[in-house]
């Protein structure tokens, strides 16, 4: 999986899953920093329509919802998604795999590039 920032709040996914051809869409990213709480991060996405201006509403479209919130010396992380249709052809054990490995990683990337930036880490 890739991920492309093309503006502010626009980003460029690509997937490719073995014996599944490439899969690209491009979505729109609301990130608001401590909501609810001071400390938490939460998000939503929804994909675009090719002219990457309009929401994409139709069913079965790239779109999702989460937060991360600080929790001890670690956190707590929710993330609700609506997987694209294409996706109903991936294996579970590589769904599984995205959510609980790839996904963490890349979180956790975010997060350290964050705290360099605000000076913390």
């Amino acid at each position: 999986m890739s991920i492309q920032k093309s503006s502010e709040d626009r980003y460029k996914f690509a997937v490719k899953y073995p014996y599944l051809p490439k899969f690209e869409y491009d979505v729109r990213i609301l990130l608001k920093r401590d909501f609810p709480d001071k400390g938490s991060i939460t998000w939503v996405f929804r994909s675009l329509k090719k002219d990457g201006e309009t929401l994409d509403m139709t069913q079965g479209a790239p779109c999702g919802k989460g937060w991360i919130k600080p929790k001890g010396e670690g956190c707590v992380l929710c993330n609700i998604e609506e997987v694209p249709s294409l996706m109903k052809f991936v294996p579970t054990f590589l769904l599984n795999w995205f959510m609980t490995s790839f996904f963490l990683k890349l979180l956790k990337t975010q997060e350290n590039k964050f705290k360099k930036f605000k000076g913390i880490a």
